[in-house]
């Protein structure tokens, strides 16, 4: 597991890897499952991972901009430290 409850993270770009959503997030609870893209359409995210190849591995709940988001992939988090001069969209 890269990321321990209450460490603050920021959310990757899926279009820039140099680019990262804001405001910062943080980390509720971490387990092992498989990713969740769409949450409420099991068929949808079923497809999506198998196109990635994206496998059961650990996943993070995160407190983001006041909503909980669950199963959140690993690599779409950024550590909130390692971030300094790199663009942020809010």
């Amino acid at each position: 597991m890269e990321f321990r409850v209450g460490d603050l993270v920021w959310l990757a770009s899926a279009i820039n890897e140099d680019t990262y959503c804001g405001p910062p997030a943080v980390i509720i609870a971490v387990y092992e499952d498989l990713p969740r893209i769409f949450l409420h359409n099991e068929k949808a995210n079923k497809h999506w991972l198998e196109a990635e190849d994206i496998q059961v591995g650990a996943v993070y709940d995160i407190l983001y901009d006041g909503a909980i988001e669950i199963a959140v992939s690993g690599e779409w988090l950024v550590p909130f430290n390692k971030v300094t001069s790199r663009y942020i969209v809010k």
